[in-house]
């Protein structure tokens, strides 16, 4: 069950996070699940690669494999890889299938369900595996709205989620990568002197001429599962060629200014906007987050890991003198990154949780918090390839972590 921050607030004396949560995976062996279609648990074996972020092999995963991969699609699917896309005549051979009823079956998986990733064209196509998150999560939710689900959607959220919840993820996510960053509320990067252009999402929007919105996946996610928020929903976005494919895949057009007004209308529910940690792309992808509902950010407020969050521009400075402690500003923070005593009157905050979103100074009626520049900040990286090389290190050791951890308690 996944533990509501606010809650713990109002009935302790000071505000700020809870204790982390702990990783509850239980593992198992494929002889643990002798009923299971063999086709689906070979799947769900692949899907556990620490290649593709996978949890290790439990109940949960298998049950998630077997929503996704019914026993035709699975007895295919088994055949693909992580990274290597595999030619559809080589799955054809290994499956001992037709090549046209082939093509067909990994067709509805690619294009169809979304689970797969599909390249080329005709007898040249060939496909792999992709990540559960981020990944299958994402492409098959996009364009989903949260009161027309179909039940294979409103299932597959219910196995995805339950999946979330076991905390396999954060094992990935201990050292920070950095692939998305939160960008300061409006006010704050529109008047801070110091603020960048890379911290202004008008200036960021600028470069593009297409924008694309839908419903946010974590927050329908949330409803199905009987905890999601209020906060509004239709704040995913993408912008420029990723809005076109957007589009294609059961997104909204929008102008501009509707995009940066609903952008804006969302930070003033308390939602806060991120951004791929990238300059110069042909495309970008945005959603408005809350600490309660969002998966990247209840990595931090509820594991206490920085998932793949890049270090922030800007941190608050707090004047001491000014301050009432009221622990408005620890209530508004969406990630638990500052701790108020009400009573004994005093407070900290905890860097490596902070987002640099700017919620405490817009929550602070004192004005006792300033929000300012980090002295070590590195600007984003100008390309896919400096992105991925200032990144390998904390993925590569964080996917041998997992691995290591896997052998050893074999």
């Amino acid at each position: 069950m996944s533990i509501d921050i606010k809650k713990l607030q109002v009935v302790r004396r000071f505000a700020g996070p809870p204790p982390p949560r702990p990783v509850e995976v239980r593992r198992s062996t494929p002889a643990d699940f002798p009923g299971v279609d063999g086709d689906q648990l070979a799947v769900a074996e692949l899907l556990s690669s620490p290649l593709l972020l996978g949890p290790p092999l439990c109940a949960e995963l298998v049950a998630f494999a077997r929503h996704v991969f019914p026993p035709e699609e699975a007895a295919l699917a088994r055949h693909l890889r992580p990274l290597r896309a595999v030619p559809a005549r080589e799955v054809a051979r290994a499956a001992h299938r037709p090549l046209e009823e082939v093509i067909a079956v990994l067709d509805r998986l690619a294009r169809g369900k979304r689970a797969i990733h599909r390249e080329g064209h005709g007898e040249r196509k060939a496909y792999r595996l992709i990540p559960i998150m981020p990944g299958m999560f994402e492409l098959i939710m996009t364009g989903q709205a949260p009161d027309t689900l179909s039940p294979w959607h409103r299932g597959f959220l219910e196995r995805m989620d339950a999946l979330y919840q076991t905390g396999y993820l954060s094992a990935y996510w201990k050292k920070r990568t950095g692939f998305i960053r939160y960008m300061p509320v409006g006010r704050l990067a529109l008047t801070h002197p110091l603020a960048l252009p890379s911290d202004q999402l008008e200036v960021v929007a600028d470069r593009y001429q297409d924008f694309a919105v839908g419903h946010c996946q974590c927050r329908m996610s949330a409803k199905v599962a009987g905890r999601g928020c209020a906060k509004p929903s239709l704040v995913c976005s993408a912008m420029g060629e990723w809005a076109k494919g957007a589009v294609k895949l059961g997104m909204q057009s929008i102008s501009r200014q509707a995009y940066l007004e609903l952008k804006r209308e969302a930070e003033g529910h308390g939602l806060v906007t991120f951004i791929m940690n990238v300059e110069g792309l042909p495309g970008q992808a945005s959603c408005s987050c809350c600490g309660c509902c969002c998966y990247i950010m209840r990595m931090v407020s509820e594991y206490d890991v920085p998932a793949g969050i890049a270090a922030p521009h800007f941190q608050p400075e707090f004047e001491r003198g000014r301050c009432s402690w009221c622990g408005a500003c620890a209530r508004a923070c969406p990630m638990g990154a500052l701790v108020v005593d009400t009573q004994a009157k005093s407070g900290y905050a905890l860097p490596h949780r902070c987002i640099g979103c700017g919620l405490c100074t817009v929550a602070c009626k004192q004005q006792a918090i300033r929000m300012s520049p980090v002295p070590d900040y590195r600007l984003p990286p100008d390309s896919w390839f400096a992105c991925l090389t200032r990144s390998a290190r904390g993925v590569a050791e964080n996917a041998l972590g997992v691995y290591l951890d896997r052998l050893l308690k074999r």
